[in-house]
């Protein structure tokens, strides 16, 4: 059987078309990956109020730290993008977090309180409550399912912990959905 020269020119220009075709560029997706965001206490936690009556809060590279004998309150500001444009974009916080220190030889409840939000009136507070172990490190963990109303993100974040005697912060972080694409 005798194949001409017409159809070995079509099937070649069929099969360039193909392959051209499967490598053109695609319309463009936005694509994100999974980030992660972490800061030691040091650089953005400080002392709620002036230290007395016991309380005595150090800034050290480990820890930001009662060495008192009473609870003082630690407030930790993380850095945020509310314009959209930049990363974090929008401020789409999946999971905030405190890493929390225990130097004491007892078991300690410590309280934080995720403060979201930039505006009085709509500035939601949630608290949590947690146990460090002796001599440990323990987590306090925030979800947007945390906040009334299931947000899609924690806007603004920042925290404030009553830490008792001999607990520090160690450092907070936060996930997020980085764009690496559009």
């Amino acid at each position: 059987m005798k194949i001409n020269s017409f159809q070995n020119l079509t099937l070649a220009l069929g099969t360039v078309l193909v392959l051209a075709a499967a490598a053109a560029p695609r319309a463009s997706q936005a694509a994100t990956i999974a980030s992660k965001w972490k800061s030691n206490a040091a650089g953005v936690c400080q002392s709620a109020f002036s230290s007395g009556a016991g309380a005595v809060i150090r800034a050290r590279p480990l820890a930001v730290q009662n060495e008192g004998a009473a609870n003082a309150f630690v407030t930790c500001s993380l850095p945020y993008d509310d314009e959209g444009n930049e990363l974090p974009t929008g401020g789409n916080f999946n999971d905030i977090g405190v890493r929390l220190v225990n130097t004491t030889a007892s078991n300690v409840e410590v309280t934080c309180t995720l403060v979201s939000g930039t505006d009085t009136a709509s500035t939601v507070f949630v608290p949590k409550a947690g146990i460090i172990s002796a001599n440990a490190v323990g987590l306090i963990l925030f979800s947007t399912t945390d906040l009334p109303g299931d947000p899609a993100m924690i806007e603004a974040p920042n925290f404030s912990c009553s830490l008792p005697p001999g607990l520090g912060v160690n450092y907070v972080y936060y996930y997020y959905n980085r764009q690496i694409g559009t």
